[in-house]
């Protein structure tokens, strides 16, 4: 399988800075990851909400993490639909957990579902696809 990876290994150098994991946590029987990000008042909007771009990203970082795991040294991954579902605002600002979980694979497709939570409480969940690919 995969050879051991950061959760932002793919994404571009500016949010791989500012968009550390507070936790990475692997769960090797149900075939998911957890990541962690503690929230500063830096990534809320004019209105106080954390904006649905952030929520977005960082669900497929998530989803990428699980799925890297899954492919060999010689593959890689194209993702081919990524949809959120915007629930609600946390009631208080805190960290936000990303339970991304592979729940479908093919020969070659992969789906993974991602739970956001905050304190808790759902606040949006998003469903990805990826293609796995051969390296030329």
């Amino acid at each position: 399988m995969a050879e051991a990876h950061t959760p932002l290994e793919g994404a571009p150098a500016i949010f791989r800075e500012i968009l550390k994991a507070k936790e990475f946590r692997e769960d090797k029987v149900s075939n998911c990851v957890e990541l962690v990000y503690e929230i500063s008042q830096d990534f809320i909007d004019q209105y106080g909400n954390i904006h649905g771009s952030l929520l977005a990203l960082l669900s497929i970082i998530a989803a990428e993490s699980i799925a890297r795991m899954q492919i060999f040294s010689d593959e890689y991954l194209v993702a081919v639909s990524h949809t959120i579902n915007f629930i609600t605002q946390p009631d208080t600002l805190g960290d936000l957990e990303f339970k991304a979980c592979i729940i479908g694979k093919g020969e070659r497709v992969l789906h993974v579902q991602t739970a956001i939570t905050c304190h808790g409480k759902e606040i949006a969940n998003a469903l990805t696809m990826f293609i796995v690919e051969q390296s030329a």
